[in-house]
């Protein structure tokens, strides 16, 4: 897939299976980097737009709907958040911090439901203008410790979106390889961070690779 940089800022990806950590450690980066005095702006998927956050309900929610619409929809929702969000903060050198993009549709999408993984790439391409993120990190579990701390949290909070969280173990592990696999495709990109140790230890491990980056390519 043809690939953009045609911006000054730095994209990062925290992506990963339900439940090993993403929305916490896309946060407590966030904060990290804003102590650097670094402009940060902080997204997930699908999400971020009025319209993006509409999707977000009914792809998560309890809508039965077939793998080829829930793609289409997941990328609609992409194309507002580049155009509205991704796009602008980039040309004007913040530091965009997503949890989830592209990789997970295919990971979920291409591994998961079995879409042909090139349509994926051409929709990709197209959702999200080419823009590939500067740097990514796979949060790496096994997929019984991820499911399990994704229902406990689904619990206490008292979610009922969970459709995802509810599929099989199996889709599940064919989610993971599909990010192992996409992860092991670009190592230059990727970094993959094992969740299963102390939230702090982590946090301070995937600081310092964003920190090594940043030194090499944003400053």
């Amino acid at each position: 897939m043809k690939t953009s940089k045609l911006h000054t800022g730095f994209f990062i990806t925290i992506e990963g299976c339900d439940g090993v950590g993403k929305t916490t450690h896309s946060f407590l980066l966030a904060e990290s980097l804003k102590k650097k005095s670094l402009d940060v702006v902080s997204i997930r998927e699908p999400g971020g737009t009025k319209t993006g956050e509409l999707i977000r309900d009914l792809v998560k929610g309890k809508l039965d709907v077939t793998p080829m619409a829930e793609l289409l929809l997941f990328q609609a929702a992409r194309a507002e958040l580049v155009e509205k969000i991704i796009k602008p903060a980039l040309l004007t050198k913040k530091i965009v911090i997503a949890d989830r993009f592209i990789d997970s549709t295919i990971a979920y999408q291409g591994y998961g439901r079995g879409i042909k993984i090139d349509n994926i790439h051409i929709l990709n391409g197209i959702a999200s203008d080419n823009i590939i993120p500067d740097v990514s990190i796979l949060l790496d579990l096994p997929i019984s410790k991820s499911l399990n701390r994704s229902k406990d949290r689904d619990q206490k909070k008292q979610r009922t979106q969970t459709r995802f969280e509810d599929e099989s173990i199996e889709f599940h592990k064919k989610v993971l390889q599909g990010f192992r696999s996409i992860a092991k495709e670009n190592p230059a990109r990727w970094n993959i961070v094992n969740t299963s140790e102390n939230k702090k230890l982590v946090a301070k491990k995937i600081l310092n690779i964003i920190t090594a980056k940043l030194d090499k390519t944003y400053y």
